[in-house]
């Protein structure tokens, strides 16, 4: 009898404490509507809480009778709310100024907090491109996103810039991300060339961006980023917001100058071999482009001692030791090709003086790739105007970017002027 009214009695306070609480439901949203996945909801002055799911909806058991609950979520304002009657309490919350960086501009001006996305997102503040002075703003973005590989077409100055997002997905066709500048999408193909320049590397179109004007790069990954944009999309996006249209101008009057000087110069080259001259077999011939004729003198020695050989040191009969004619007048086999135009390289021959030859030069090899190279610059300058109050904000970008390459006569040179501005009229547009 004893256990039957324990039982019963237990039975009786789990009912009463069951009734003693409530389950609150709702959604938590931005000011936007979009739904914030996992933002925390606490009841005030108790460990009790819960989060949002993949729909910003949640659902906790409070107490009965009145209770405060705190919605918080990082990058936005935390809010306290004093539970009623109703048992769905909707949240919006409201962005906080001091978080700004926590949010990112994905499609076409829409900004998610870095938190509610389902796929990679890295994100490039502007002065991260402006670490170091670079001829276009993807080359900048060079070693400091993971899976983004940056290449050049070359060395000369304003030469294309490949990017490819997570490595090649098509062998035969494009690999290049889509680029959407201020939610415009932007073509950074580059420009084919014809005739005499073709096979040329020209440059692309990301050359035409200012790097002193990008307010933030952010680069989409993923089939769930490319969604956004549709096919165009296929091997990521890159989206870069300029200082001209971002709407995050302090307020005041902003005067910024910035400017930079970089030196580039050739990372190395090929190691040639200095013990055949020009020619073919081991004969020389000034009119071959081979690199496989006579040894040079200072070499003669060495080889018919090591390897049994029989070279002379006499390249080309009638010529003494360690000569030949002079190139500019001589063509294959000391064949005379331009006597009339360089008359002073120009001879009597021993022995025939009515008969003018070549006259003899050191049959050596010579240093034509170093001397060649000169060592490029990069001189760059801006003028970044701005100003902003709570209702509208204009911005001014004036840049000069002059590139000098490695290889002599080569140059680039890119002068920019931006404008642009954001209001929001009394009527609320």
């Amino acid at each position: 009898m004893k256990k039957h009214l324990l039982a019963s009695v237990l039975v009786m306070f789990s009912f009463v404490a069951a009734m003693a609480q409530r389950t609150i439901t709702g959604t938590v949203s931005d000011e936007a509507g979009e739904p914030l996945i996992g933002a925390s909801i606490l009841v005030k002055g108790t460990s009790t809480g819960a989060v949002t799911d993949l729909d910003g909806t949640y659902s906790i058991n409070v107490p009965a009778g009145e209770v405060t609950l705190i919605f918080s979520y990082t990058g936005y304002i935390t809010k306290e709310v004093i539970t009623s009657a109703s048992n769905v309490i909707d949240m919006t919350l409201e962005e906080s100024a001091e978080q700004l960086s926590e949010v990112l501009v994905t499609a076409i001006g829409i900004e998610r907090s870095t938190k509610a996305m389902g796929y990679a997102v890295t994100n490039l503040a502007g002065d991260d491109l402006l670490q170091k002075s670079e001829v276009d703003p993807v080359r900048a973005v060079a070693g400091k996103v993971p899976g983004v590989s940056i290449s050049g077409a070359g060395g000369g100055p304003g030469q294309s810039t490949k990017i490819n997002i997570r490595g090649f997905s098509s062998i035969t066709g494009n690999t290049q991300p889509l680029f959407v500048v201020d939610g415009v999408p932007f073509d950074n193909s580059t420009n084919s060339t014809r005739g005499a320049a073709s096979g040329n590397q020209t440059s692309s179109r990301a050359f035409d961006m200012d790097p002193n004007n990008i307010e933030s790069m952010t680069i989409l990954k993923g089939a769930a980023a490319a969604a956004l944009y549709g096919s165009r999309a296929t091997n990521g996006v890159v989206v870069i917001t300029t200082k001209t249209g971002t709407r995050n101008a302090r307020k005041g009057l902003e005067v910024t100058y910035n400017s930079s000087y970089q030196l580039e110069q050739i990372s190395g080259i090929p190691e040639y071999q200095n013990v055949y001259g020009q020619g073919s077999n081991q004969v020389y011939n000034g009119g071959f482009i081979g690199n496989w004729g006579n040894p040079f003198a200072e070499h003669v020695d060495r080889l018919n001692s090591t390897y049994g050989t029989n070279y002379s040191k006499v390249i080309v009969p009638g010529y003494p030791e360690g000569t030949v004619p002079h190139p500019l007048v001589s063509g294959g086999f000391a064949g005379s090709r331009f006597p009339s135009v360089f008359p002073e390289l120009m001879e009597p021959t021993p022995g025939n003086p009515s008969v003018l030859r070549a006259i003899p030069v050191p049959y050596r090899p010579y240093d034509i790739i170093d001397p060649f190279f000169q060592d490029g610059q990069l001189f760059e300058n801006s003028l970044n105007i701005s100003a902003g109050g709570p209702e509208a904000s204009i911005n001014a970008v004036v840049s000069r970017m002059s590139n000098e390459g490695i290889v002599p006569n080569s140059e680039a040179g890119r002068t920019s002027l931006s404008f642009g501005g954001n209001a929001k009229l009394s009527n609320g547009f």
